[in-house]
């Protein structure tokens, strides 16, 4: 899922109508160009608050740039600035959080929060950031919220329920997908997780369904090719999951693991020429794993001699 941005507007427009001159610069820092919002910012027309909003709009262009250092020090001047500002903490804790600071992410959303606790974007973030770290329960609680201030956050139902669904809690999950597909029916991944979580309670026509009309909904989305091979395999549809696998290949050349499974599919239905195509592909892609190895091996056993 994409970052949710936030941005404080209020400065900003203010200079725009005191300042008339600097229109086009405003309008190119709003649309994250670096450059421009340098020149705002080097202006010496600024006080303390709107310079405080140009650092943080530069710090989200850099962001945007992959500059994660130069996007957190833009943010960090901005607090220094300005130290009750939300969103300078807010989008901090984007590029803390995109750069795999976890910790630091939580802390800056918690600490927005704190200045605004009725945003349901920065409760949306700082779940991600927990359920990135493994904590789960305190996720759950946050999407809880998002959804308390905004009941038709789909993002939050799907987040959640991925939640739930990594505690086990299948029934929860599919709850939560069901309701994210209802308030976006085009939603691949919710259907492809619901389809998942289906296949995890044994409910294999559902789950074929689900994965069914995620590739409708995306007919490029490897996963759901791969996720409904997984279940005609449950089923003994050897030959649906074999094109399901293959189409995942022609999606994604380094899907390993469905080289892998093909393999086995191929394995299973005594054509041991393909089988053996397969592993051998599965290991030139992931050539430490013991498994690549056994499966030639086992494969060539079983090859006719000739």
């Amino acid at each position: 899922m994409s970052k949710l941005i936030k941005i404080a507007l209020g400065a900003a427009m203010a200079a725009f109508v005191a300042f008339p001159a600097w229109a086009d610069d405003l309008s190119l820092c709003l649309d994250k160009q670096v450059e421009a919002c340098t020149r705002l910012i080097e202006s010496g027309q600024n006080d303390k608050n709107r310079l405080a909003n140009f650092f943080i709009h530069r710090g989200i262009a850099h962001e945007a740039k992959g500059e994660l250092d130069l996007a957190i020090a833009d943010c960090s001047e901005a607090i220094r600035l300005d130290p009750h500002n939300a969103y300078a903490f807010f989008n901090r804790g984007n590029a803390h959080r995109a750069n795999g600071e976890y910790s630091e992410a939580i802390a800056d959303y918690t600490e927005s929060l704190r200045l605004d606790p009725t945003d349901a974007d920065l409760f949306l973030n700082r779940a991600l950031a927990l359920q990135a770290v493994g904590a789960l329960d305190q996720a759950i609680a946050d999407y809880s919220q998002v959804i308390r201030l905004d009941a038709r956050n789909a993002n939050a139902f799907y987040n959640r329920g991925n939640a739930h669904k990594a505690k086990g809690e299948i029934d929860e999950a599919i709850a939560d997908y069901s309701e994210a597909i209802r308030l976006n029916p085009t939603s691949a991944d919710a259907l492809n997780n619901r389809g998942v979580a289906h296949k995890a309670k044994g409910e294999l026509d559902q789950a074929i369904a689900d994965h069914s009309e995620a590739i409708r909904v995306n007919p490029l989305s490897a996963n759901a090719f791969y996720n409904r091979a997984l279940v005609h395999e449950a089923r003994g549809g050897h030959d649906q999951a074999i094109a399901d696998y293959s189409e995942v290949i022609r999606l994604n050349s380094t899907f390993a693991l469905a080289f892998y499974n093909r393999g086995i599919a191929h394995e299973k239905k005594g054509d041991t020429a393909a089988a053996l195509a397969d592993f051998q592909a599965y290991q030139r892609l992931v050539p430490d794993d013991p498994d690549a190895a056994a499966a030639i091996e086992r494969v060539n056993k079983q090859k006719p001699r000739e």
